[in-house]
């Protein structure tokens, strides 16, 4: 039982992680690509490490996984947050405001 529950918060994991990065592709600009890759990575990361720490049960890697899995969600939206805020003063347009070609 608590094989299965690890193997599916695996799955859930990985299939976030994917979708953060067709995300990253898909979005049109860089706001709603770091928004959409924030949410998705931090929350598929979570599933891993959780079902790592079910996996492993009660050791030093279950422990290192949690770990790791509190600081990423501690620093991760910080940092997108902080790398916004620079490429907006330094010029990235949003999809709105963005340069249309010309046909």
């Amino acid at each position: 039982m608590i094989e299965n529950t690890g193997n599916v918060l695996l799955t859930i994991g990985a299939v976030l992680i994917f979708f953060a990065a067709l995300a990253v592709v898909r979005f049109p600009d860089v706001y709603s690509r770091a928004s959409a890759f924030v949410k998705l990575a931090c929350f598929g990361m979570f599933c891993l490490m959780l079902a790592i720490f079910i996996l492993e049960g009660f050791s030093a890697t279950a422990l290192k996984a949690l770990l790791l899995c509190v600081l990423a969600a501690a620093t991760l939206p910080a940092s997108v947050q902080a790398l916004l805020k620079v490429s907006r003063s330094a010029g990235v347009l949003d999809s709105e405001n963005e340069i249309k070609d010309s046909k």
